[in-house]
């Protein structure tokens, strides 16, 4: 199981932006409240479909209360409204798809990708 990166500071997080872009692929971000249970509960899903993802795909997480700016930046990079939590799909330079709350299950990431458990 590939770790789920922690990004901690806008260089980090331009860095990671710049890379995954050279690599090409998927980077699936988590924006992650310490705070509240909902987001808590969207981390243990995302930490389920950590454990099968796809293969080549990147993932990643910003602790929106400690790390405000950064979670700021992504906002507004990809121009989409900051949420908590929140999962983001980015390819290339474009978010390609996005959810929030409840709607972050390890069911409901499969969906997004053709790939199934077991066919990394």
């Amino acid at each position: 199981m590939e770790e789920i990166l922690a990004i901690t500071s806008i260089d980090q997080w331009e860095r990671l932006l710049r890379d995954h872009r050279a690599r090409g692929g998927r980077l699936l971000l988590l924006k992650h409240s310490t705070a509240c249970p909902i987001s808590a509960a969207a981390l243990e899903e995302v930490r389920a479909f950590s454990r099968e993802k796809p293969a080549g795909l990147q993932m990643a997480m910003v602790l929106v209360i400690e790390h405000r700016r950064v979670s700021d930046a992504v906002a507004e990079r990809f121009h989409v409204q900051h949420q908590s939590p929140q999962v983001l799909l980015i390819e290339g330079d474009r978010v390609q798809w996005h959810t929030s709350h409840g709607n972050i299950t390890r069911d409901q990431l499969w969906k997004v990708f053709s790939d199934k458990p077991g066919e990394k």
